[in-house]
């Protein structure tokens, strides 16, 4: 991953990479009471990436504890016609259609309420998650979730997200799947379908997220079903800096 001046760091450096930067921008932005959202744009093959795991020093609070933290799709609008994406992500819009099909989900979801509907998970048993038409055919209160993210079972599992993307969608939550057994996997579909309903609007998930990974690090035993929960956030209305800047202010 290229940083700047032609640096360059491997994921397993970027956190150690990254620390100084995001230090140094906290201190920035941070209110008190009040910590800063951390909005992670990143590659679409690369939305799982758990950033929300990171910790800036050897005895910090990961980041998902201490303040809201959301991925974004960091190349949309080069979202793919790859034959190795494209092929299995299920047949694309045109730029135009898709981005205005995006913004009226974003506009339903936070001016309605939204509604979430599992995608990857039936009865405990992993599913595949639907080809991009299926998905837009979806209603516009939708918020995607996938239970088993990471079950490496199908070979369209890294596209996933991808498909979701393609779909207009930029809200979707997720778990990373660590084998759990199959009365957990029905406690996350209620609690995550609990979650996104009783948001009243999608625009309180970025706390909501938050509040039940901080849960989880003060051990709550009412936000056990929410390990290693993830968002994606990817407001259409606030455009991404352009590339080469994203590290080059807080």
């Amino acid at each position: 991953m290229r940083l700047r001046d032609g640096e360059r760091a491997s994921l397993e450096e970027l956190q150690a990479v990254l620390a100084p930067a995001l230090t140094e921008a906290f201190r920035q932005c941070d209110e008190p009471g009040r910590p800063a959202d951390l909005q992670v744009a990143l590659p679409h093959l690369l939305l799982g990436l758990d950033v929300d795991t990171w910790q800036l020093g050897p005895d910090e609070v990961p980041l998902g504890a201490h303040r809201p933290v959301v991925v974004r799709c960091a190349d949309r609008e080069q979202l793919p016609e790859p034959a190795d994406v494209a092929a299995r992500a299920g047949k694309t819009l045109p730029a135009d259609e898709e981005r205005r099909e995006r913004e009226a989900r974003w506009r339903w979801i936070h001016e309605h309420g939204a509604q979430a509907e599992v995608l990857d998970c039936e009865d405990g048993l992993r599913v595949p998650v639907p080809a991009g038409e299926s998905l837009r055919g979806l209603p516009h209160k939708t918020v995607p979730v996938l239970c088993r993210y990471g079950d490496h079972r199908f070979e369209d599992d890294p596209v996933a997200l991808v498909r979701i993307v393609h779909g207009g969608y930029g809200v979707a939550l997720w778990r990373r799947w660590r084998g759990q057994s199959e009365a957990v996997c029905g406690e996350f579909h209620r609690r995550a379908s609990d979650t996104v309903a009783g948001a009243g609007g999608a625009d309180r998930l970025p706390e909501l997220v938050h509040a039940l990974r901080a849960g989880l690090r003060e051990g709550r035993p009412e936000t056990y079903w929410a390990h290693g929960i993830a968002l994606f956030y990817d407001d259409p209305r606030r455009p991404l800096p352009g590339t080469g800047d994203l590290l080059e202010a807080p």
